[in-house]
């Protein structure tokens, strides 16, 4: 998990990239959890739970707009092959599966 916390660890994560979210004018793909850790949510093994499982995705979207990652899959699979790369440049540090979108 993101900070050896469990659910309570990644809420702050979680914070910061609704956040990034609104001040990029972009769509947050919906994290996906599993045994109190957000893990990719095309990961191996027993299927996790999206994270509107445990959180309200109403208030979220509040705040910034935010796709499931099945919506994300299939627009991005959508896209001819010479456009399906992730435009991860401003980003620091590890990137998951919990990319962004553009907003349409």
């Amino acid at each position: 998990d993101v900070f050896g916390e469990g659910m309570g660890g990644w809420f702050r994560t979680l914070a910061e990239f609704i956040v990034m979210a609104k001040t990029f004018h972009k769509i947050l793909v919906e994290p996906c959890v599993r045994d109190g850790t957000i893990v990719p949510c095309n990961s191996p093994g027993r299927p996790p739970l999206p994270l509107t499982a445990y959180l309200d995705g109403k208030i979220i979207q509040k705040v910034a707009p935010m796709v499931t990652y099945a919506e994300f899959h299939r627009r991005f699979l959508s896209l001819p092959p010479e456009e399906r790369s992730l435009d991860i440049r401003w980003m620091v540090g590890r990137v998951d599966q919990s990319a962004y979108l553009d907003q349409d």
